[in-house]
């Protein structure tokens, strides 16, 4: 039997692997000589560096940044100096290849802090999702020539192009009023809100926002935020505006302040807040796919694959809010004035996906930092940290149940009110970045091989009686014609065939 040429075609495959723990533990310390009497707020960065692959598992290094805001014995209040844990990673599986590209998005579940001895301990419970990449999934289509007669279909491909690696700094400023004294913390967090492919870049439209714990000349503590709208443009060689683009945004470090005089003599914070840009570029399309194949001269035998890939969707973004209310315990000091929010982190802990549908449940937190008085009517800094759980409701109309699904969240502005000194209502900004892939189970045609010399028939008109269900296809292959001269010798008939109706073949001396 003679063979057909083939052409490769790359699919790419991404699943979901594992969601696995990690427990940390991390030791605080003032840097002075002073001791730590209270921690008003703490902000948890996990990273994943160094992820490296083999057959049957991976090994990265997690990092995870601390910062908090402390109180000291002496009464001074400040920021934490940066402290870095790093922790190694390992996972087996057998869905992992050494071809494989591994995504680890890491998420804070939870923090308890002890203080003892003017130390602080902070056990943390990191919660690291992994994901994979296949490119590898490579199928041979055959090519034909005019020989063999071809029944296609079209099916969605979809291929990794390129990878996304880049990195940035937004800056912005703040006025400050004068009789500002200095920063006690700032914190930022960035998310894109949109996105736009030209021919070998694309355009990434977001916002950072900033949130700023400062102390005054009367030694009074108050917080402001700030956010700044920001557009930046990335090359990337090769791409085009047809590519599907799916975007990772990280803000997870701590902005560069620098305290300047303006020309008219006011007091300004100029920022820094560095970024960190990653993803994938995919290529999709429809691919030709043929589902049967005949020769009008010898036998034709058809060879079938299925496989498993995906189909990648752009990366999508929303914003929502969650709205809950929070009363303080018995024992808490009564609030007499809210100074700001701060340590503010996201979870997700259930992810659903509904045709039209994704719903988020999971839990917020963040610390509310706030004045209280003493039995002498003295102000004391106090803070209660604040759990809020949640269900976000996202519509899509191109969401199938069954589709894969990451999801990333950042909270913005948060706002705080005070009721009774006892019981707060709290309004929290959600931004949603999310990326979805569609499992396709497809069957291929691999393989088409010639064979023997068909018998024909030695007839040279034949009338033919078409049979339930069939189509000019069908006959022509019955009869090993063209279909072309079936439908040029039968310019009546019509279409679709129906049950019975007759087609005459006249079969010349080519024909033979």
């Amino acid at each position: 039997m003679n063979e057909v040429k083939q052409a490769n075609v790359k699919m790419c495959n991404k699943k979901f692997v594992a969601s696995i723990q990690q427990k940390v533990s991390k030791s605080i310390d003032s840097s002075t000589d002073a001791k730590i009497t209270k921690m008003l707020s703490l902000k948890t960065f996990p990273s994943i560096n160094n992820i490296e692959v083999y057959n049957g598992g991976l090994k990265a290094v997690m990092q995870v940044q601390y910062e908090a805001v402390i109180c000291l014995e002496n009464g001074e209040i400040l920021c934490s100096e940066e402290q870095v844990l790093q922790s190694n990673i390992a996972h087996e599986s057998s869905l992992i290849t050494q071809n494989s590209r591994v995504k680890i998005m890491p998420c804070v579940m939870d923090n308890q802090v002890t203080i003892s001895q003017g130390e602080v301990t902070i056990n943390s419970l990191i919660s690291l999702d992994i994901y994979l990449t296949d490119n590898e999934c490579c199928i041979s289509l055959p090519m034909v020539d005019e020989n063999i007669n071809v029944k296609t279909v079209e099916s969605p491909v979809c291929s990794i192009k390129d990878y996304i690696s880049s990195s940035g700094i937004v800056k912005g400023e703040v006025t400050v009023d004068n009789k500002f004294r200095k920063i006690i913390f700032a914190t930022y967090v960035g998310f894109v809100k949109n996105y736009s492919i030209k021919n070998d870049y694309f355009v990434i439209n977001g916002e950072m926002f900033t949130n700023f714990l400062c102390e005054y000349e009367d030694g009074q503590l108050r917080s402001f935020t700030k956010s700044f709208e920001f557009s930046e443009e990335i090359e990337q060689k090769g791409i085009v505006s047809d590519d599907v683009l799916q975007l990772d945004f990280r803000t997870n470090f701590k902005p560069a302040t620098n305290i300047v005089v303006g020309t008219n003599g006011e007091t300004i914070i100029d920022l820094e807040m560095p970024y960190t840009l990653t993803g994938d570029v995919y290529t999709c399309y429809n691919q030709e796919i043929i589902t049967d194949a005949y020769n009008t001269e010898r036998e034709v035998k058809l060879t079938a694959e299925s496989f498993e890939h995906c189909i990648n969707k752009s990366t999508c973004f929303a914003e929502d809010k969650i709205i809950a209310g929070f009363n303080l315990s018995e024992d808490s000091p009564r609030i007499e004035r809210i100074l700001g929010v701060a340590g503010e982190n996201i979870s997700v802990v259930n992810t659903m996906v509904k045709d039209g549908e994704i719903i988020l449940e999971g839990i917020a937190n963040a610390c509310v930092i706030y004045y209280s008085e003493d039995e002498e009517g003295n102000k004391v800094l106090n803070s209660v940290m604040v759990d809020l759980p949640y269900s976000l409701n996202i519509s899509n109309g191109e969401v199938k149940e069954g589709d894969n699904i990451v999801v990333d969240l950042k909270l913005g502005e948060i706002s705080v009110k005070n009721k009774k000194g006892r019981e707060l209502e709290i309004v929290a900004n959600v931004y949603i970045t999310y990326c979805l892939s569609r499992p396709e189970i497809s069957v291929f045609t691999t393989n088409i091989c010639l064979g023997e010399q068909k018998e024909l028939s030695p007839y040279a008109l034949e009338i033919i009686v078409a049979k339930e269900g069939e189509d000019i296809w069908d006959v022509a292959k019955r009869l090993s014609i063209k279909e072309e001269q079936l439908l040029s010798q039968n310019a009546d008939i019509s279409l679709p065939l129906q049950d019975g109706e007759k087609l005459v073949v006249f079969r010349g001396r080519s024909d033979k």
